[in-house]
């Protein structure tokens, strides 16, 4: 028997004539022995083997698996976050309470319940808008649909010393398709009409010549994890009397795509 063979056993001992003498006979009695050794030894495994394996494939499945979310109508979205969901740096309102303060799940009803203008949603992006000092913080969801793109924004008003909450949205008109990186250009159209002194009725349509409306532009881009949110001539958001212009830019927190079922 080669050397090369014998070597593998030679931590019981060094070589064959060790195990079974000199004699031909004598070796050949012993071969069986021998290979029984060898592929006995070549299939050992250590303590828990394959079991240990099937184990850790299953971690590494579980650790791999995508978070998912159910939509009202009972779709699943795939959800993605990013950096900027910090519960620790997120603005506070009731309704993100009542979410147990995830963003995914408060960012999924806002989509679901305002962005009807988009159709089917196959898409919803969460941006957040943190800074205290902005014109507008909190909330903005942008979804895409079967019948389009809408927009919709949830934020509390700090500028000039104001406190109340503005909420706003609507069709996105875009200004050319919406290219493979996400950029987005567009503009929502909307009439106000001032019920009383600082409380205003916005419809997401144009005004038409009723002279009781006041007509209104919002003009948002987005581009990366940003999106920019600025008015025409006036925002129905701050009383009249004040001169606060609204060109806030928010970002992206959570992406709800929804998921492929499987075949």
């Amino acid at each position: 028997m080669p050397r090369t063979i014998a070597s593998r056993f030679d931590t019981n001992f060094q070589t064959l004539s060790d195990l079974v003498g000199t004699s031909g006979e004598e070796m050949r009695s012993a071969l069986p022995f021998v290979w029984a050794f060898a592929l006995t030894a070549g299939c050992s495994e250590s303590p828990g083997g394959r079991n240990e394996q099937v184990v850790e494939t299953g971690r590494a499945s579980e650790a791999t698996a995508p978070e998912t979310i159910a939509s009202k109508g009972g779709s699943t979205f795939t959800v993605v976050r990013t950096a900027r969901d910090r519960p620790s740096t997120l603005p506070s309102n009731a309704d993100l309470k009542m979410s147990d303060g995830d963003l995914a799940k408060y960012g999924m009803s806002l989509c679901d319940e305002n962005l009807s203008d988009a159709g089917k949603l196959t898409r919803c992006d969460v941006y957040v808008q943190p800074d205290r000092s902005g014109t507008l913080v909190g909330y903005a969801v942008v979804g895409q649909g079967d019948k389009g793109t809408s927009f919709h924004t949830v934020a509390d008003l700090r500028a000039a010393g104001h406190g109340a909450r503005c909420s706003f949205g609507g069709r996105i008109d875009l200004e050319g398709a919406i290219d493979a990186s996400g950029v987005l250009e567009g503009r929502n159209a909307y009439s106000a009409w001032e019920k009383e002194p600082g409380n205003w009725l916005i419809s997401p349509e144009a005004a038409t010549d009723d002279e009781n409306f006041a007509s209104g532009v919002w003009y948002l881009k987005r581009s990366g994890d940003k999106l920019r949110v600025t008015q025409e001539r006036w925002n129905p958001c701050y009383p009249g009397g004040t001169d606060v212009y609204i060109d806030e830019v928010f970002y992206r927190a959570v992406t709800l795509t929804k998921a492929v079922p499987s075949r």
